[in-house]
């Protein structure tokens, strides 16, 4: 029987304390890292600058608010224009509500916000994996406190003097992934460019033959784990090992964003410190 992703980290982190590192584990969780990239844009008058978060994976534990409220905080220093939020607010159950949502309307507040699901808010996977059958009450938290989710759905932004359809897609493993509905429509008048939301990086090639410009994902958390010197991921939770971080080109002119998130599971993190995300574009 394979072992899960959750229970390969068990064993890793054990054999990880019993040699001593414990201590790099602590300080990787929580040691955020603020990335900016630039990238050129079309029908903008001038730059927008997007936060980009992902993975919060709010849990039982006071540290995981404590680093949303990091995250936001250097977020919002960062003088962005829009935010986006690609999934996994929770890891399995959804806790510390009154907090969690004073914290996400520090931040809707200030800038507006937008977002996708991951597999750990609810649906099929979730149901499997002893989590919410359905992300009805992740999406009321949100929803109540500013952040506009988006599945399977698609609105107009505006911002930087421009356009932006923006389109927001159900998670790849929730059983609800259905692009096709969102993208068929009549883009007769589509000026600006064609953002999507998808949780999973490996999303991006079941949309392939539909027209758009970046996608914004999370899911990997960079791996978690990184072997120093040979640069394995050994937690990568991805077949494709290019999409575990950053600015992957997939074709011309078509790109993917994928942030390594700030939160993790088991709260374990080895040279692949989390991570709030500034991406200009314009």
């Amino acid at each position: 029987m394979g072992l899960s992703r959750r229970q390969f980290l068990k064993i890793g982190v054990s054999c990880l304390v019993a040699g001593g590192g414990l201590g790099y584990l602590a300080w990787d969780t929580n040691d955020l890292e603020v990335t900016e990239k630039r990238l050129a844009g079309k029908g903008l008058e001038s730059p927008v600058r997007v936060l980009h978060l992902s993975d919060l994976h709010v849990d039982a534990t006071p540290e995981s608010l404590q680093r949303c409220r990091w995250a936001f905080e250097l977020g919002l220093s960062m003088d962005v224009d829009l935010a986006f939020m690609t999934g996994d607010f929770i890891t399995r159950d959804l806790v510390h509500v009154q907090e969690y949502g004073e914290l996400l309307k520090l931040l809707s507040s200030q800038v507006p916000c937008f977002a996708c699901l991951g597999n750990h808010d609810g649906g099929a996977w979730a149901a499997e994996h002893h989590g919410l059958e359905s992300a009805a009450a992740v999406i009321d938290l949100l929803e109540r406190n500013g952040i506009e989710v988006l599945v399977n759905r698609r609105r107009e932004v505006r911002a930087g003097g421009g356009k932006i359809d923006l389109v927001g897609l159900a998670d790849l493993w929730s059983g609800e992934f259905d692009p096709g509905d969102v993208f068929n429509h009549d883009e007769s008048e589509k000026g600006g460019m064609t953002w999507v939301l998808s949780h999973n990086p490996e999303s991006w090639k079941r949309i392939r033959e539909y027209d758009w410009d970046m996608m914004w994902s999370g899911h990997t958390h960079g791996g978690q784990v990184i072997v120093p010197l040979v640069g394995w991921r050994p937690f990568l939770p991805v077949h494709d090992g290019t999409l575990a971080e950053g600015l992957i080109a997939t074709g011309k002119s078509r790109y993917v964003h994928i942030t390594r998130g700030v939160g993790s599971i088991l709260n374990v993190r080895l040279f692949c410190r989390p991570e709030v995300s500034v991406v200009e574009i314009g």
